[in-house]
């Protein structure tokens, strides 16, 4: 019975050792899978590491490139708006420079309707110089007339001389019948003749004078014909000036309208770029709000991410103490495996040398009677080392036990672990889902205010375009006002000229 009891001890010893072994075998697989995850969880957080510091760099590097895109817009606002500010002061200018030419363009219109009036002036004087001349006409052809009739008388009186002095001849041969009526008669006839000599003379001196008026009165003629043509071609050049001096100061008009229509376009154009200056700087600063935000969430996220790396640390120190232990307990499993192996081997010596000794025994059981007591002493022996090798496997057992506990709850910290790196990597997943989303909403933004700056430099050059094509205009209008202010001059020089001559 206690060898069969032995033999079953040992069966169940060898059994033990057997699951012992299996046990080890499987704990040696869970311990080098466990190490394999371990590694590839490391591996894992240092390219997350790696790729969230790349995606920390990169954010940085976008930071620094809005920043100077910001930079960039805000010089190319603030030169745009001094453009815009010498184009306000050109298009100032230019109006000014308008209604100096209007105020030109009235003071020579003023002059020119003082220059129709002097020409009015001397019209009338014409025409009254005609009215003067026609008169003088009559008188000379009065003259005239008189002095044929003169003539007429005076050949008359010849005759009648003539005749008289031929019957005073003939009275003379017939003798003088009266010499008183024949003096009366002579002292009458001289007395008229003085008289007529006298009348002739004086008609004579008369025509001499008359003609010396009249070729006087010619000569003024003439030149007051030469004047009036030179007035009326002076007249004739006045009003071809007026009516271009009219349509120069309509021209200049209508380009003073058009430049006054181009200065209000060019203020609610200015009034619109400011607008979407002040649009563009509420939005650049929702933009800079909404990145120091972002910052900030990135810098949240950042410790975060230090303090789950502190973590991760505190937890592989954990892991690693715990394979430390673990190693121990296996050195420690491995050497009471061993003791035990060897306690089983020499067992198995002893069970051999028993079964030996009992065949022994069993052949010679009657000479050995004498040693049975001493084996039944060895076999209590052996029983309670066998008892004891009992107590001392079911404390292995139950080690293995707390083992296999420690092992579980290992792992079930490594699954937290395990889920924590995973909702870890899902939150840097969204957060870099969410950073490439505002990145890429930010680039949508840069790109609408780069649009908007083309539009704003199209504008502007829209604007240049139009004040250079007005250049030449205002250069043309300056070109005119110093055109009709040299007119004017002339006008004024020739007046003056007029004014000095002298009018009959």
């Amino acid at each position: 019975c206690q060898l069969e009891s032995a033999t079953l001890a040992m069966k169940s010893l060898e059994d033990d050792h057997a699951d012992l072994g299996g046990k080890n075998s499987s704990l040696l697989a869970e311990k080098d899978l466990l190490y394999s995850q371990l590694e590839n969880l490391q591996d894992q957080v240092e390219i997350r590491n790696e790729q969230h510091e790349a995606l920390l760099r990169l954010h940085q590097i976008q930071i620094n490139d809005f920043e100077a895109t910001v930079s960039s817009l805000q010089e190319k606002i603030c030169h745009m708006d001094e453009m815009l500010d010498q184009e306000l002061q050109d298009c100032t200018d230019a109006s000014i420079s308008a209604l100096i030419l209007n105020n030109s363009l009235a003071d020579v219109k003023d002059k020119n309707f003082a220059l129709f009036d002097e020409c009015q002036k001397f019209i009338k004087a014409a025409d009254s110089a005609e009215a003067v001349i026609s008169r003088l006409k009559e008188e000379a052809k009065n003259e005239e007339e008189e002095k044929e009739v003169l003539l007429k008388h005076n050949k008359e009186l010849r005759e009648g001389i003539s005749q008289q002095i031929k019957i005073l001849n003939v009275c003379k041969d017939l003798g003088r019948p009266s010499v008183i009526h024949d003096e009366i008669m002579l002292q009458t006839l001289s007395r008229e003749t003085c008289n007529h000599v006298k009348h002739k003379e004086e008609s004579e001196h008369r025509n001499v004078f008359m003609e010396a008026e009249l070729s006087v009165l010619g000569t003024i003629l003439t030149e007051i014909v030469i004047d009036f043509r030179d007035l009326h071609l002076q007249k004739c050049e006045l009003e071809k000036e007026v009516e271009a001096g009219a349509a120069e100061l309509l021209f200049a008009r209508n380009e003073n309208h058009k430049l006054i229509e181009l200065n209000e376009q060019m203020c609610q154009r200015l009034q619109q770029g400011s607008e979407k200056e002040e649009t563009l700087n509420i939005e650049l600063s929702n933009g800079m709000a909404r990145l120091m935000q972002k910052d900030d969430e990135l810098h949240k996220a950042d410790e975060k991410n230090q303090f789950l790396q502190e973590t991760n640390q505190e937890l592989c120190r954990v892991l690693r103490d715990l394979e430390a232990s673990a190693e121990d307990a296996k050195g420690e499993l491995e050497e009471k495996i061993a003791a035990l192996t060897e306690q089983g081997a020499v067992r198995d010596n002893d069970y051999l040398l028993l079964c030996e000794a009992n065949v022994a025994l069993q052949g010679d059981i009657d000479t050995h009677k004498q040693k049975e007591e001493s084996l039944v002493s060895t076999l209590e022996m052996v029983t309670k080392e066998n008892e004891q090798h009992e107590r001392e496997i079911v404390s292995l057992v139950s080690d293995m036990i707390t083992c296999s506990v420690n092992v579980m709850i290992y792992e079930e910290h490594l699954l937290e672990l395990m889920m924590e790196c995973e909702a870890l990597e899902i939150r840097m997943i969204t957060e870099k889902g969410m950073l490439m989303k505002e990145i890429s909403s930010r680039d949508a933004y840069v790109d609408e205010l780069h649009r908007r700056i083309a539009v704003m430099g199209a504008e502007t050059a829209e604007l240049k375009a139009e004040m250079s094509r007005y250049l030449p205009l205002l250069a043309s209008l300056s070109d005119q006002i110093s055109m009709l202010e040299g007119g004017t001059h002339l006008l004024s020089d020739k007046e003056g000229n007029l004014v000095s001559c002298p009018v009959l």
